[in-house]
């Protein structure tokens, strides 16, 4: 039974129930985050919480929300499912209104839904990519709800055969449609530079660390998205994924040799070495 919290209430997601004015249901008005829970600790909770209130702010809703209370609720509930090791969704809405109105409500009643998913860590082997323009909107630094884009993409890569679509505005790389984008290069790791138009992963903080301490030289910078076929290894990284290496484009170009440089697998064991680590 995968259990949830709703504005503070403990049950099973099943019985959960939100009014259809919620404006989270009818605009996708609102805004979340994605934690691995793992071997007990919540991790990097300190940065979700800290991303979390950014885009709180950036949609005009940090002042209804207490994040004490938040956090305070995604404690009960990890406690209450008994999890060791789980995915947390946690998604905040400006809640129901009186009417379907595109402004905001005079009177704010956020909706604070917290679910704890059974999960397991896992490392993924080489997989396959394509590449797709990026036709989300143009604020994608907010972890909004509103993913349709995404989804749509998400989908157009899963029947092409591929973990994920490595997106692109004007040639420029983005992100992916669930993911960051590294490239490896000639000793180095680039990564496109924070903007509006990418998500400061959490993921991608901690990669841009580990790499930096295992001698790569990191460099933030604008990718050419044809430069990937070129590229000795490509990356996507998350929180639910981890480190995933990409070795192939859809339909039929191979990156870099085709296979994951030793190179990848220190990473790729220094992260594991941060996931798995006890307090």
């Amino acid at each position: 039974m995968t259990l949830c919290c709703l504005n503070g209430v403990i049950g099973p997601v099943s019985e959960a129930r939100i009014s259809p004015l919620d404006r989270g249901f009818l605009f996708g008005d609102g805004v979340y985050e994605v934690l691995a829970h793992v071997d007990g600790v919540t991790r990097a909770k300190q940065l979700h919480r800290d991303r979390l209130e950014k885009s709180l702010t950036a949609i005009g809703l940090s002042a209804s929300v207490s994040l004490d209370t938040v956090f305070s609720d995604m404690d009960r509930l990890l406690a209450a499912s008994g999890l060791q090791s789980a995915k947390l969704y946690l998604q905040i809405t400006r809640g129901p209104a009186a009417e379907r109105d595109h402004r905001f409500p005079r009177a704010v009643d956020p909706t604070v839904f917290l679910m704890a998913s059974p999960w397991s860590p896992s490392v993924l082997g080489p997989q396959a990519a394509m590449i797709a323009p990026d036709i989300r909107w143009h604020r994608n630094h907010i972890k909004s709800i509103s993913l349709l884009a995404n989804v749509l993409i998400q989908q157009q890569a899963s029947e092409a055969g591929a973990i994920d679509a490595l997106l692109h505005r004007d040639g420029w790389l983005t992100e992916a449609s669930t993911s960051n984008a590294f490239v490896f290069q000639d000793g180095a790791l680039l990564t496109p530079p924070l903007s509006e138009q990418l998500l400061p992963g959490i993921t991608r903080h901690l990669v841009l660390d580990l790499a930096a301490a295992q001698g790569f030289s990191v460099i933030e910078t604008e990718i050419a998205i044809d430069q990937l076929p070129r590229a000795d290894l490509v990356m996507i990284t998350s929180s639910t994924r981890g480190l995933v290496p990409i070795t192939r484009l859809i339909p039929d170009q191979i990156i870099g040799r085709g296979h994951v440089p030793d190179y990848f697998e220190t990473l790729q064991s220094a992260y594991q070495r941060v996931l798995h680590a006890h307090p």
